[in-house]
């Protein structure tokens, strides 16, 4: 289970207690440099509005973070230094405040014809929508990973939408 898990983004640490939420994504633009988006926080409002922070991190074909492999290397501290600015991480915010969405959770213009609060959409997901997108739920999936795993998808969404 826990490879699976792990495979799906969930981040378990040795005692099987979940410690992140990571995904890789598309390739940097113009760099081309491979990327992962990292779940960072969520936070829910007393109008219930979300707004959720993903980190993006550049790696290399390994999985290794750039700017460890700048520290780690025997480059000028100018140069390095340099290198780190050029390669830190960047944390990205979408937020469901006057954000719509269609049927299927993309963003859409507010005027489209099935355009739908963003709020509104979450509030309507059911355990069937989430078995309909492909994840793999059963009467044992706890509600913390049933969570993790729609905001899993919705870093998924945002990258297909360019926003990462």
């Amino acid at each position: 289970m826990s490879e699976l898990l792990n495979q799906n983004g969930l981040l378990l640490d040795d005692q099987a207690v979940f410690r992140g939420l990571e995904t890789p994504i598309s390739d940097e633009p113009v760099t081309g440099f491979k990327r992962v988006a990292r779940h960072e926080s969520l936070f829910i409002g007393p109008n219930l509005q979300m707004i959720q922070k993903v980190r993006v991190v550049r790696v290399d074909n390994d999985g290794v973070e750039l700017a460890h492999q700048i520290r780690e290397s025997s480059l000028s501290p100018a140069v390095a230094s340099q290198l780190l600015n050029a390669y830190q991480d960047t944390v990205y915010s979408a937020s469901t405040e006057g954000a719509f969405v269609n049927a299927t959770g993309f963003p859409v213009d507010s005027l489209a014809e099935d355009a739908t609060e963003q709020l509104a959409f979450f509030q309507r997901i059911t355990i069937g929508a989430v078995k309909a997108q492909g994840q793999t739920v059963s009467d044992s999936t706890s509600i913390p990973v049933l969570v993790y795993m729609l905001l899993l998808g919705e870093i998924r969404k945002l990258d297909a939408q360019g926003r990462l």
